[in-house]
């Protein structure tokens, strides 16, 4: 009897030692599966922070190209604009330079158009704007003779118009008459003309074609033939003259000229 009572108890003790290491085996498990559980959580987590940090640097990266493209949009957009206004300045300045130099020459022209031919003479800038042909040359001092002998002037007006003839002169010529001695000449020879009634009517030079260009040791001179009509009472006429000019410096003078005894028929041009 004590033997059965003892066998059941180990029986028992047996049913409840295997109850035990059944919960221990299922709490075993649980706790695995709970750590699985941990361990995947963690995981995600991890990855979804990388993911985060992944998105986050995309992020970055497209909002630092999208302000370097701002920045070199708006860097472009201010060259466009500093052009535009450069080329506005650079346009109002061209403007305002145009209309102030058609000013001037308007200017110059209604100025030169209130003045007299002697006035004209007078200002003439002979040392900038000297004749380059020689016909030319010849041009410009009977223009100066047709002033002084028909215009009243004044002692001013001979001394600066004595002057600029002095300046058409070759050195040879300016040594054989000294300023005082032509200008006391000018004076004398112009009011015996206007004294006795003639008045310089036009003059004529010849073409360049028929001017006779020559060198002789080493010195360029030119023939120019001139014609000038003279009115008196007695009538119209003809003055035919040989003009003798040289070289020096590059300019062409006057040597001296002569009355011809033939006249010329000379086409004018002025």
């Amino acid at each position: 009897m004590e033997d059965r009572q003892l066998e059941e108890r180990n029986q028992n003790a047996s049913a409840a030692d295997n109850q035990i290491q059944k919960e221990q085996k299922s709490s075993a498990v649980a706790n695995g599966v709970s750590a699985a559980a941990n361990r995947a959580s963690v995981e995600r987590g991890a990855s979804a922070a990388v993911n985060g940090a992944s998105a986050g640097r995309r992020t970055s990266t497209a909002a630092s190209g999208t302000k370097k493209k701002k920045r070199k949009d708006s860097q472009l957009g201010q060259m466009i604009r500093f052009v535009v206004i450069l080329v506005l300045v650079a346009g109002v300045i061209i403007a305002v330079y145009l209309r102030m130099t058609n000013q001037s020459k308007n200017s110059a022209q209604k100025a030169e158009e209130n003045l007299t031919e002697t006035e004209i003479l007078k200002l003439y800038d002979l040392d900038n704007k000297y004749p380059k042909a020689a016909r030319d040359v010849v041009k410009m001092h009977c223009r100066m003779l047709k002033t002084t002998y028909n215009e009243k002037l004044s002692d001013d007006d001979y001394t600066v118009l004595n002057m600029q003839m002095r300046k058409l002169f070759s050195e040879a010529l300016l040594a054989q008459n000294d300023p005082e001695t032509q200008l006391e000449e000018l004076k004398r020879t112009t009011k015996e003309f206007r004294t006795d009634g003639k008045i310089y009517i036009s003059y004529s030079v010849d073409q360049e074609a028929n001017v006779q260009y020559s060198t002789v040791d080493g010195v360029e001179y030119a023939l120019v033939l001139m014609n000038c009509t003279i009115k008196q009472s007695s009538g119209t006429n003809t003055l035919s003259e040989e003009y003798l000019l040289c070289k020096e410096d590059g300019k062409w003078k006057i040597v001296g000229w002569q009355g011809l005894a033939s006249e010329h028929t000379i086409e004018e041009q002025k």
